[in-house]
């Protein structure tokens, strides 16, 4: 499945534009990675934006050695599109996280590794931000052309 940056719904592009941010920015800059994260998040109506997303991202990145591409690259990976069907799927009440636990081997940091990616896609969920990807995988797999502006347009 070839997803570009650009056609995602808002929800999914805040989510990896922040995670490339914070993956490739400096915080040594001015305004920092995470100050440019608190920035973006806030205008959708989310608070320490960057300190759920760090909580989130640092396991990922120390542990798993998990990489993101650069912010420019509209292509996605599988690993950004997991990264984003990892937050739709905590935004549920009942989720199964083991998948994305052994497929980032998280087994030693797996509760804390929930907690914080629970804590993100409550944030979401809440600000309305639309992460999921089934309408545009649909898409793509049915060639099947529907109005998703309300996806699109926050």
């Amino acid at each position: 499945m070839s997803l570009k940056y650009h056609d995602l719904p808002f929800g999914a592009q805040l989510l990896l534009w922040t995670s490339r941010v914070f993956f490739h920015g400096s915080c040594r800059t001015k305004p920092s990675k995470y100050d440019l994260v608190d920035l973006a998040y806030s205008k959708v109506g989310i608070n320490n934006g960057s300190e759920l997303l760090k909580k989130y991202l640092y396991l990922l990145r120390i542990e798993s050695k998990f990489q993101l591409q650069p912010i420019c690259v509209q292509d996605l990976t599988e690993a950004e599109i997991k990264l984003i069907d990892c937050i739709e799927v905590h935004k549920k009440n009942n989720f199964n996280n083991n998948y994305y636990i052994t497929l980032w081997k998280l087994d030693n940091y797996a509760e804390l590794f929930t907690e914080s990616a629970r804590n993100l896609a409550i944030a979401f969920k809440k600000a309305n931000l639309d992460t999921d990807l089934n309408y545009f995988r649909e898409t793509i797999n049915k060639k099947v052309v529907s109005n998703y502006f309300y996806k699109t347009l926050h």
